[in-house]
């Protein structure tokens, strides 16, 4: 009973939102900020242990204006997400403008895959979204499935309206075998706290040795796939404007852990450019080795 229960509150709230126009979501984003930050007090003492060990450098009051801009971004993207799984094509695409997408058409007409990796930055979910309007290839999002079943039903029709084929991160194998004749690009978040920790790739981030995801690494050194940064950079509330950047054209070429490497790097950079946009409210740095 209590999945249904929470499917209909979702719904509810998914609804709601819906008949809303973006200029009134951002007001809604005020009492949000209120609630979560000042009241609730949502996980604020792992985004402060988060911003200390990211910046130590800064002050103590610096890091709670950028934990105060972090909440005030975390709520728009809210808001944003939910309205995005009712946003129109059009529209979606006037908000979520890719750059350079047509760096990928070379490899399409080759008949070659690509890979594309991202992290928790931004509005992320929007990417999920709007990969179908943009590339001129089936797209395979790799993903964790929700618990509640209706939900996760709901969201699979949401985020396939446009093309967007969905794969569960344990069937990652099994999708790259279905596709292995048809020119595709294969998009996953890489930026979560791995659960094998034996299988990890340990790396310096900020200042501190972190466990990654090998998913990346392994998936583009069995495949040979290029891999392909997805970055993404935020403009204003709804507003945002994504760059690929290359980080490996050859993977068999490279070493074990060198491309989890290059996608450190490129995250650290953006997450050093616009610091409120990163996901500080995940605890990152909850495993050690």
């Amino acid at each position: 009973m209590m999945p249904r229960i929470e499917y209909f509150l979702f719904r509810s709230l998914v609804g709601l939102l819906a008949l809303l126009p973006f200029s009134l979501l951002c007001l809604v984003a005020s009492p949000l900020f209120l609630l979560l930050f000042h009241l609730l007090r949502y996980r604020r003492r792992v985004v402060d242990r988060n911003l200390t060990q990211a910046f130590p450098n800064l002050s103590p009051p610096q890091r709670q204006d950028l934990a105060r801009t972090f909440y005030h971004q975390f709520c728009y993207v809210l808001l944003e997400t939910v309205k995005g799984w009712t946003m129109s094509a059009d529209e979606l695409r006037r908000r979520y403008r890719f750059r350079n997408a047509e760096i990928f058409d070379p490899l399409f007409h080759n008949g070659q895959s690509a890979i594309v990796a991202g992290g928790h930055f931004g509005n992320w979910e929007w990417g999920s979204l709007s990969f179908s309007l943009w590339v001129k290839a089936p797209v395979i999002g790799i993903y964790k499935p929700l618990k509640n079943p209706y939900i996760e039903a709901y969201l699979r029709r949401c985020r396939c309206r446009w093309g967007l084929q969905l794969a569960p991160m344990a069937q990652t194998g099994r999708a790259l075998v279905q596709h292995r004749h048809q020119a595709s690009l294969f998009v996953l978040i890489a930026d979560q706290s791995p659960s094998n920790l034996e299988a990890a790739h340990w790396l310096d981030f900020f200042g501190r040795e972190t466990p990654f995801l090998n998913g990346i690494d392994k998936i583009a050194r069995r495949s040979n796939y290029p891999v392909y940064y997805f970055d993404i950079h935020r403009r204003g509330p709804g507003d945002y404007e994504i760059d690929f950047h290359l980080l490996a054209e050859a993977p068999q070429q490279l070493p074990e852990g060198a491309i989890t490497a290059r996608y450190r790097d490129a995250l650290v950079a953006s997450i050093r450019r616009q610091p409120a946009s990163w996901l500080w409210s995940h605890r990152r740095w909850k495993r050690a080795r």
